[in-house]
C-alpha cells in the first residue's frame, strides 16, 4: 500500500515532509531536547537533506502547528547485506505528550521503512 506525503490523522493532524518555513517550530522542538539551534540553521539543514535520497525530515502539525518532527536516514548494512532505516532525531511538543503524536510519527517512519526496503530501524 502505497501512502501519499500528506496523511491525515485522527484528530486533524498532519504527516507531511518538513518545510524550510517550518524551521521555526522545529528549532523550537530539538531545543525542548537540549539541541538549541537557530531557525536560519534549521532551514539550511532541511534545504541540503531535501536533495538527499537517504534522508527525510517528517513533521506532524494539526492547525498549522508543529506538533512534532523526526529525522531518518537510510543506510546499506554492508555486513549483512541490508538496508537499515536509522531515526536520528525525533522529537514530540512537550504539551503534546502521551497523546498519540509521537506513535503516528513512528508509525509512518515504520511504514516508510517498510516501503523502502529496510529490514531494520
Amino acid at each position: 500500500m502505497t501512502l501519499p506525503d500528506e496523511t491525515t490523522y485522527p484528530g486533524a493532524a498532519v504527516i507531511r515532509p518538513a518545510e524550510v518555513a517550518d524551521a521555526a517550530d522545529i528549532a523550537q522542538l530539538l531545543g525542548q531536547l537540549g539541541y538549541p539551534s537557530g531557525p536560519a540553521g534549521i532551514a539550511s539543514r532541511l534545504e541540503r537533506l531535501s536533495a538527499s535520497a537517504a534522508d527525510q525530515v517528517l513533521v506532524i502539525e494539526r492547525d498549522g502547528q508543529v506538533l512534532a518532527v523526526a529525522s531518518i536516514h537510510f543506510m546499506a548494512y554492508f555486513h549483512r547485506g541490508e538496508l537499515l532505516c536509522k531515526i536520528t532525531s525525533f522529537v514530540v511538543e512537550e504539551g503534546c505528550r502521551g497523546q498519540g503524536v509521537g506513535s503516528a510519527l513512528l508509525a509512518r517512519i515504520e511504514h516508510i521503512a517498510r516501503q523502502r526496503g529496510c529490514q531494520r530501524m
